[in-house]
């Protein structure tokens, strides 16, 4: 069953999917703010950060569905959805949260997240990044113990979380990213049907 809908994609797009798919709602509505420095509270913002799922559900799809390899997915595709995952851990609970819920292969997910912060030109966030992946590499047993709660967290991931949070309190973050894939060309504008179609090759 995976064998057969693996050959059809490979047959129509190639080793790979090139393109993104976004259904044609979700990418006008995300239009309308392009390049605009929204936060939370902004109207826009929900419609413009939706562009941000749709990426993450169809990376999710090549991991998950399609069993693609790390190295089958493209570049761009990792960077964005590891940058997005990074990115929600951080705002939820801190890099010591991140740290917590990435697992073993945090230092590739970090990796990708920083040609993401290169791509769009946010050199305090590859700081952070870099610094992280440093401390990361340096202190093994404090990486063990965290767990993004009081009592699991460090002080040096508290001092990256208030830089992060002032970097992005400026320019959210998320945004940013959103941002950055609405100037991609490889993306796909689908109508509802053509998207749950695309959506569902794999299964």
């Amino acid at each position: 069953m995976f064998g057969a809908a693996r050959n059809r994609i490979v047959k129509r797009f190639g080793k790979k999917p090139s393109n993104l798919p976004i259904l044609e709602i979700v990418w006008n509505n995300a239009k309308l703010h392009v390049g605009k420095k929204l936060q939370l509270q902004d109207s826009g913002y929900l419609d413009l950060v939706e562009i941000d799922q749709q990426l993450v559900d169809w990376v999710n799809v090549l991991f998950h569905d399609a069993k693609f390899s790390r190295e089958e997915v493209p570049a761009k595709f990792r960077a964005a959805y590891y940058f997005s995952f990074y990115d929600t851990q951080v705002k939820n609970g801190g890099h010591s949260q991140f740290i917590a819920n990435s697992g073993p292969r945090r230092l590739l997910f970090l990796e990708d997240a920083m040609e993401a912060t290169k791509s769009f030109s946010e050199l305090q966030h590859y700081e952070i990044l870099e610094e992280l992946i440093g401390w990361i590499k340096e202190n093994p047993s404090e990486v063990d113990i965290q767990t993004g709660f009081q009592g699991g967290r460090s002080p040096f991931l508290d001092i990256l979380d208030d830089r992060y949070f002032s970097q992005s309190k400026e320019k959210d973050s998320l945004v940013t990213n959103c941002n950055w894939i609405l100037g991609w060309q490889d993306v796909d504008i689908l109508s509802e049907e053509e998207y749950d179609r695309r959506m569902n090759l794999y299964k």
